[in-house]
């Protein structure tokens, strides 16, 4: 019984060691080693080797052991070698030097990897990932190994390529042959299926990248050294080497521009990109072009520089062969039309006096709101709304019968129109004449009606409200006040029994302004005598000498100028009609002018045609159709200075010489310079040179070496105010005390004027001075007989003979410079700083887009005015009305005025307007002075107690001035707006005598 147990416990052990030896078995095929530290089958061998039954369990087991030992020192060997396989091989290594690594050594390797994967790599192997990557990897470069190769090489000659460029700067268009081998292999690399690297990116990048070193390997060539006598700084020098298809250089003002046009024609020249005849240098006006040659002669002669217009006409009359006859009097066609058309054509002459009688100003926009009437009488005092009525007096054959002008100064345009309808409908009215009632109290002044008409007891009021009943003019306190003056207006007629006729401002947006007046009129009686066609002749032929005559004259003139120069026949009429989207008053107004606008372009063609003539705007038009017909006028490199001043017209010109030739663009010019968009300039194309021309490259140079920094840092928060320019921050090295000077006077304008030509003189007697006006006539007001003024151009003054003064617009001083300037326009006025006329809004469908920056261009102008000096520039100003662009910058200058009269003037505020200043007049009458609002006519406070305003006494109550009475106890002080004001105020001295 004792044997038969023990025989089955040894049968059990031998089971379990023959279990033991197949999982080892099946172990050793599996790429991980055997745990064998602890024996724990020790014991069942030793029992069972005691029988010769199981010697061959114990036999194979014991070869197991043998066999764990072997397997474990092969794994762990095969695990360092594959390790280290990955650590000092990896698959870029072996890709990126696969040139130096041959075949065999890849074969060497994958005989490693092979040894590890004849076991089987278990999926709880930490590596197991890593390992199969690696092996695929190599088994693919054992595969393709030839194909790698020829795929390095192919990357390697890529590069290459790249790396050997040209040393040439490479536009654009080149981009394609400087890089053609380059993009040959990377055609060919695409047609692998299999792709062991990355291919290097060819672009824009790429070209960019290389033409960046090809810049900075040149800076220091020494042919920059010397243009015209001076060396062009790094960033004149990064301008000239830039060589894209479009290039536009961003200067300063005084940064030296025509250097830089210098340096890029010797460099074209010396470099060998371009012969003689293969540049053109496009200027503006024939004075600018007569300067840019003399310069460039200095670099090179017979270089072809010229106007467009003249390189047009040079077009034309090779097309033609025969060289046309050049009209330059397009005004003389239109006061020809005028004194013809009006005589014998009623139409046109009704449509004419129709436009200027209603039509004259557009309705306003109101881009700002003002928190009282002083403020907007303050602007339109720069404005001239003065009625028919006034500037005609009665339309009568007998002169002696002729109202006197009582400056009927009305307060907006819409109160004009108003006006003027009725004078020219024979409705008599008088403006602003007292209620009938008084109604004046301490808090108000006599209710003055707008309109009168004395014939009907009949009163009109024009409400500036919309069709919500707020004034839009207004800030929300101020047009709550005036809604509620509009209610209590209503109600004193309504106590007072009084016929008051209402209008509207939205009105006159929606065009119903002339039917509902006219309705309401006939309604309460009025009747309606419009004026004859004698009557409109004979006003016309009154105003035609006046204001409004010639500013709508010369608005036409401007207008067909603008037309002719992008517009080939008189189709453009319609086209532009069909674009009219303002307001109904401002669309009928525009309708109109287009139509008076057409009559007269149709007279001036047809007298062209007659004569066999063309103007200056048929000289571009023209040769741009004719251009193709001529394998002349072709460039390789097109240079244009001033580009801030190109127009519409110019711009396809100069797009259509580019493609005939295949030209290069090279453009320099200052957008902060850009003031000539009422003749058709369009500094959009400036602003968007990259959209507009192919392969665009800008570049800045922003030293300046006129202007010292001191002037910069005065003139470049002016400019830079207006965000839709660049952005330029001008260097100098120059530095000047007190660069910019306000002389502020009270209406001696030559007085002032000395004033800035002692100081001048005290600093360099032989100095050369430039006097800057806003307009050409606006020196008259300065000749006196110390000062002299020959043709507009040479001034002289008897006191400081050796100064050498000359006189010019601003607009004709741009490019210009001098020692000294002295802008003598600083008023804000209809025609000073900022002039508010700058642009009718009928132009604006034939001028680039505006900006809506307030006074965008009237702001460049100034900055112009401001950096044509080397030294010092002097603002003269009469203070009581001085320019809101100087008052914008005052603050930074040096203000040469006594203190007494700084404090007078800022104290002397109008008690009644709150905004305007009294200023000191003389009656016409008997010649005494009085003190009077600044803002007259719209304001008409005066006092005639000239001791009241000089101690500037104010009455607590209202703000008037107290003014010193007598009454039966003694003097005191009493309200000057008494009797609506009764505040009195003991007198102080009288008491002490007491």
């Amino acid at each position: 019984m004792f044997a038969f147990i023990e025989n089955l416990f040894l049968k059990n052990k031998a089971k379990k060691i023959l279990s033991y030896v197949d999982k080892v078995e099946t172990a050793l095929t599996l790429f991980q080693t055997i745990d064998n530290s602890e024996d724990k089958n020790a014991k069942l061998i030793y029992s069972l080797s005691k029988k010769e039954l199981y010697a061959d369990i114990v036999s194979r087991y014991n070869v197991c052991i043998q066999k764990i030992e072997k397997h474990n020192k092969e794994i762990q060997s095969l695990t360092f070698a594959y390790n280290t396989l990955l650590q000092t091989y990896p698959i870029t290594d072996i890709l990126d030097n696969i040139l130096e690594c041959s075949k065999e050594k890849i074969e060497e390797i994958y005989s490693t990897i092979k040894k590890v994967y004849a076991y089987v790599v278990p999926n709880s192997f930490k590596h197991k990932q890593h390992y199969d990557t690696y092996k695929q990897k190599i088994e693919e470069i054992v595969c393709d190994y030839d194909l790698i190769k020829e795929q390095k090489n192919l990357i390697l000659s890529i590069i290459k390529d790249i790396d050997n460029l040209p040393d040439v700067y490479i536009d654009t268009e080149n981009i394609s042959n400087a890089l053609n081998n380059a993009l040959k292999g990377i055609e060919k690399y695409n047609t692998y299926s299999r792709k062991y690297y990355q291919i290097p990116i060819v672009n824009a990048d790429t070209i960019e990248k290389h033409n960046e070193k090809f810049i900075a390997r040149h800076l220091d060539d020494i042919i920059f050294d010397n243009i015209n006598g001076k060396s062009l700084d790094i960033e004149q020098r990064r301008a000239v080497l830039c060589n894209s298809k479009s290039n536009l250089t961003i200067a300063g003002a005084g940064s030296g521009k025509t250097l830089t046009i210098c340096g890029k024609v010797k460099y074209l020249l010396e470099t060998g990109l371009a012969r003689k005849d293969e540049i053109l240098l496009l200027s503006y006006s024939r004075a600018s072009a007569n300067d840019l040659e003399n310069k460039i002669n200095s670099v090179a002669n017979g270089l072809t520089v010229a106007t467009f217009h003249a390189l047009g006409l040079k077009i034309l009359t090779e097309s033609s062969g025969k060289k046309k006859a050049i009209e330059e009097q397009l005004k003389a066609y239109i006061t020809q039309f005028f004194e013809e058309e009006l005589v014998k054509n009623h139409k046109i002459a009704n449509e004419i006096f129709q436009y200027i009688a209603l039509y004259f100003y557009a309705a306003p926009t109101y881009k700002k709101k003002y928190k009282n009437d002083g403020e907007i009488f303050k602007e339109l005092k720069t404005l001239d709304f003065r009625t028919l009525k006034d500037r005609l007096g009665e339309l009568s054959a007998n002169k002696d019968k002729h109202e006197t002008l009582k400056n009927e100064f009305v307060k907006s345009n819409e109160e004009l129109v108003i006006a003027n309808y009725l004078f020219t409908n024979g409705i008599n009215y008088e403006y602003e004449k007292p209620y009938e009632v008084e109604t004046s109290t301490l808090d108000k002044r006599q209710y003055t009606p707008d309109f009168y008409l004395p014939d009907y007891g009949i009163y009109i009021e024009h409400y500036g409200v919309d069709r919500n009943n707020n004034a839009p003019q207004y800030d929300k306190e101020a047009s709550d006040e005036y809604v509620r003056s509009m209610e209590w207006k209503r109600q004193i007629h309504e106590e007072k029994k009084t016929k008051c006729i209402e209008t509207f401002s939205y009105e006159f947006n929606e065009g119903i302004i002339f039917d509902n007046l006219k309705s309401n009129l006939l309604k309460n009686g009025v009747e309606f005598k419009p004026l004859s066609q004698t009557e409109v002749f004979n006003a016309l032929h009154n105003v035609y000498t006046g204001r409004d005559f010639s500013s709508f004259f010369n608005l036409i003139m401007t207008f067909i100028s603008l037309y002719k120069a992008q517009i080939k026949d008189d189709k453009g009429f319609d086209e532009l009609k069909s674009q009219l989207n303002d307001s109904l008053y401002d669309t009928s107004r525009a309708r109109l002018f287009l139509d008076i606008c057409k009559d007269v372009y149709n007279y001036y063609m047809q007298n062209l045609r007659e004569a066999d003539k063309i103007d200056f705007d048929d000289m571009i038009l023209q040769s741009i159709d004719l251009l193709d017909s001529t394998p002349n006028f072709k460039y390789k490199y097109i240079i244009v200075d001033e580009f801030q001043d190109i127009s519409q017209s110019r711009t396809k010109f100069l797009q259509k010489l580019i493609e005939h030739g295949n030209a290069k663009l090279f453009a320099v010019g200052d957008d902060w310079q850009a003031i000539y968009r009422f003749a058709g300039c369009d500094i959009n194309v400036f602003l968007e040179f990259e959209k507009i021309f192919t392969g665009a490259k800008l570049n800045y140079i922003t030293s300046t070496h006129r202007n010292s920094a001191e002037l910069q840092q005065i003139v470049e928060p002016f400019i830079t105010a207006n965000p839709s320019q660049y952005k330029k921050n001008i260097k100098s090295v120059k530095h000047q005390e007190k660069p910019v000077r306000i002389i502020y006077h009270k209406g001696n304008k030559a007085m002032a004027l000395a004033k800035a030509l002692e100081d001048i003189s005290s600093i360099n007697s032989n100095a050369k001075v430039l006097v800057l006006g806003r307009n050409r006539r606006d020196i008259d007001a300065f000749i006196c007989r110390e000062i002299q003024v020959f043709d507009y151009k040479t001034i002289k003054h008897y006191d400081y003979p050796k100064l050498e003064i000359s006189y010019s617009t601003v607009h004709g001083s741009k490019g210009l410079e001098s020692d000294f300037v002295i802008l003598i326009s600083g008023e804000n006025e209809q025609n000073g700083f900022p002039n508010k006329t700058e642009d009718d809004n009928v132009l604006t469908l034939l001028l680039g887009k505006k900006n809506n920056f307030e006074f965008a261009e009237e702001r460049r102008l100034f900055y112009v005015a401001l950096t044509r000096t080397k030294s010092i520039v002097y603002l003269l100003s009469e203070k009581s009305k001085s320019s809101e662009f100087i008052q914008e910058i005052k603050s930074k200058c040096y203000i040469m005025e006594d203190e007494s009269e700084s404090k007078e003037e800022n104290e002397y505020l109008c008690p009644w307007c709150k905004s305007g200043h009294l200023v000191v007049r003389k009656s016409e009458i008997d010649g005494k002075s009085f003190y009077g609002c600044s803002n007259f006519p719209y304001c008409s406070y005066i006092n005639d107690n000239m001791k009241a305003v000089y101690h500037n006494n104010r009455c607590p109550t209202c703000g008037d001035f107290l003014v010193l009475r007598k009454g039966k106890f003694g003097t005191f002080f009493g309200c000057h707006n008494y009797p609506r004001c009764k505040y009195t105020q003991q007198n102080i001295e009288t008491e002490k005598r007491n």
